[in-house]
């Protein structure tokens, strides 16, 4: 029962509550910081959907509805050409469904004599991507920058002291896994990559996730 704003007499409800996340909320309630009290009144029935990057054969038929949806709502109708599709289809999609449709829409109303051609797509790719991860490139700009201005307090580490682009990744990627207790599917949601991209790098870094009594297998 809710007593509405401005009212005094209470009024019975009967709702059905559907939260969705992005997030493994096992894990963030363990750490502190998801209340655990809300995660086992949300924690009845769960169901997983797969991220947009592991179903590349569903982007087709997604962009193309939501073309037809923005038309129906006054968008010009415009159509993609090939090579515009093959780079959607090549896009990691870290904002999942919703980032597709945000591309969709601008491309429709960026797009000349109602053709949605490679270039076009690769401009808000770009631009899509900008918003989600920072570009290694930059950071590491920034970095030869400050290297290459020792002030008289900065010590120059040896060069056996220093850690290497590959051992920093490979680190990266054993606490990024410890963190979510092997679970790929969130460990890769975490670091910005796809399910497939992360099992490449554990490969290649020889990282293989532990079989401890009592832990069951993470995909």
């Amino acid at each position: 029962e809710v007593v509405p704003v401005g009212g005094h007499e209470p009024t019975r409800v009967d709702v059905r509550l559907i939260a969705a996340t992005n997030r493994d909320l096992a894990v963030e309630t363990a750490a502190g910081r998801f209340r655990e009290d809300l995660y086992y009144r949300l924690d009845v029935v769960q169901l997983h959907t797969t991220p947009l990057a592991d179903r590349s054969d569903d982007i087709d038929r997604l962009a193309e509805h939501f073309l037809d949806q923005l038309a129906g709502d006054g968008h010009p109708r415009a159509q993609l050409t090939p090579g515009a599709l093959i780079a959607l289809r090549e896009f990691p999609w870290p904002g999942n469904v919703r980032q597709l449709r945000n591309v969709m829409e601008q491309a429709s109303i960026e797009a000349e004599c109602g053709v949605i051609g490679l270039p076009l797509i690769e401009r808000l790719l770009t631009r899509s991507e900008d918003h989600h991860t920072v570009h290694p490139e930059s950071h590491h700009s920034a970095v030869e920058g400050a290297l290459a201005q020792p002030t008289a307090s900065t010590a120059q580490p040896a060069e056996t002291d220093w850690e290497t682009l590959d051992q920093h990744e490979r680190t990266h990627l054993i606490a990024t896994l410890e963190r979510t207790y092997y679970n790929k599917s969130v460990a890769a949601r975490l670091l910005g990559i796809t399910r497939q991209t992360l099992l490449r790098r554990m490969e290649k870094h020889g990282i293989v996730a532990p079989h401890l009594p009592g832990m069951p297998g993470k995909e």
